[in-house]
This record gives structure tokens, C-alpha cells and sequence, in this order.
């Protein structure tokens, strides 16, 4: 099963396309390999675990297979 990423808006980042849209990266950088026919597929080939480490202005944590962000503080 594939991880995939919830916002807290309610939307959903589950392929490639919208990994790279999101959060304006180049996925190749964290283990996507690059084919275009794939980019509307699942997250499976991103390390997103590295992702978050590398980018910890997202505030992201992992339950169940799912990252979610994180409530902003009051």
C-alpha cells in the first residue's frame, strides 16, 4: 500500500504530479525516477520520510501510512 499525504485543508497529495506541485520539488531528488508516464501514479517510488526530514518548514508527521500536516500552534 502507498503512503500518501494529508493537508489539512482536506486535499489529498497522492501522485507524483501533485507531490511536485505541492510542495514545488523536483521528485527525481528524493527516489522518483524520472518517467513521465508514471508521474500521474502513486508516491511509492518518493522517500518521503527523507522529504520531510530534508524540508522541515513542512510540518508533517507519519500515522498509519499517511502523512499528515500538522495543526498550526495558537
Amino acid at each position: 500500500m502507498c503512503d500518501s499525504i494529508r493537508l489539512k485543508n482536506g486535499k489529498d497529495v497522492g501522485t507524483v504530479r501533485q507531490f511536485q506541485e505541492t510542495f514545488k520539488v523536483d521528485a527525481t531528488k528524493y527516489g522518483w525516477g524520472g518517467d513521465e508516464k508514471f508521474i500521474d501514479c502513486c508516491l511509492c517510488g518518493i522517500d518521503l520520510d527523507k522529504f520531510f526530514k530534508d524540508n522541515r518548514h513542512h510540518k508533517f508527521y507519519y500515522d498509519l501510512g499517511e502523512w499528515w500536516e500538522e495543526e498550526n500552534e495558537a
